[in-house]
């Protein structure tokens, strides 16, 4: 099952060195080049550039995928204060978009210190605690940034999905409700809590927001994908694999069925599942097969359901 957020997706990208609070120093030969700072601007300029320029052409760098460039100008804001809490949070998402989650959350923490109130700083602190695992200490920065803010739909989205991680969907739900309130017209928050009521084995219940998800977003192939496992779980195998076909074909079908029987514990169903994904595609779902060698191993170990990871 594939979760939809309205928050920042991670991005493959290069992951750069550097340390927080250092400037990063680049030499070139001939003449410097333009694209530093702007189309006109040579790097030799940077230190005459004001405060506010530095950090939002930073904030320009990463939104253009610059991402040197905008850690060469967040580091020279950093020189210049050492506590620009805008400075250390840019950083943080730029790691956080790097998929460098630990050095993200160093970044985070060190613009805690200066400011324990800050929304964008506790979210990205808890975000990038929960891709570590360090779930209940991601809950608590979680907890802290929806009590500053109880309508922040990123804090709110990122909290409920802490609480699915730790298994706690039953808390998780209200929370997934609320912002389906807040923000009506998005497909992605009916997506999350169609995916909640399925972790829940509330298959029926799931069909509900799923639909009037895949109302908003026709054609949106996670959405499909996750309906389709609704519908397949809640005894209408036959709608479930039709929306598959135009999807992830019917190996994958199987093999996403397999996943959700195995998170909920159904090692016999998950089981014939994977089997059936690999009678129809054995060369390509070895995925089917792996996930096989895990519920075997699972089998004897695990006295109650998964959660989803």
């Amino acid at each position: 099952m594939i979760r939809l957020t309205t928050i920042l997706l991670l991005l493959p990208a290069l992951l750069l060195g550097g340390c927080i609070g250092t400037s990063k120093s680049t030499s070139f030969q001939g003449p410097p080049p333009p694209e530093i700072g702007s189309d006109t601007d040579p790097e030799q300029q940077l230190e005459n550039l004001p405060f506010d320029s530095l950090l939002a052409r930073a904030d320009e760098h990463v939104t253009k995928g610059n991402f040197e460039l905008a850690l060469i100008h967040y580091n020279q804001a950093l020189v210049r204060d050492p506590e620009s809490v805008k400075a250390l949070t840019g950083l943080g998402n730029l790691f956080w978009k790097q998929g460098n989650a630990n050095s993200a959350q160093k970044a985070f923490a060190q613009a805690l210190e200066f400011d324990a109130q800050n929304i964008e700083v506790l979210i990205g602190i808890g975000r990038t605690l929960r891709v570590q695992n360090a779930l209940e200490k991601s809950e608590e920065y979680l907890a802290r940034a929806v009590e500053t803010a109880p309508q922040n739909l990123e804090a709110l989205t990122e909290l409920a999905i802490v609480y699915d991680y730790r298994s706690l969907y039953q808390r998780a739900e209200p929370i997934y409700r609320q912002i389906c309130e807040l923000d009506s017209e998005k497909s992605a928050p009916l997506n999350n809590l169609g995916f909640n009521l399925l972790l829940q084995t509330r298959y029926a219940d799931a069909l509900i927001p799923l639909q009037k998800a895949l109302a908003k977003a026709p054609q949106d192939t996670q959405i499909k994908n996750n309906l389709a496992i609704a519908y397949m779980l809640s005894g209408d195998e036959s709608r479930g694999m039709g929306l598959f076909e135009n999807t992830v074909g019917q190996a994958g079908a199987w093999n996403n069925l397999g996943y959700v029987y195995l998170t909920q514990g159904e090692w016999d169903d998950a089981t014939r599942a994977f089997n059936k994904a690999l009678e129809l595609d054995p060369v390509f779902y070895a995925r089917a097969k792996q996930n096989l060698q895990r519920v075997e191993e699972l089998r004897h170990q695990t006295p109650s359901p998964l959660p989803i990871e």
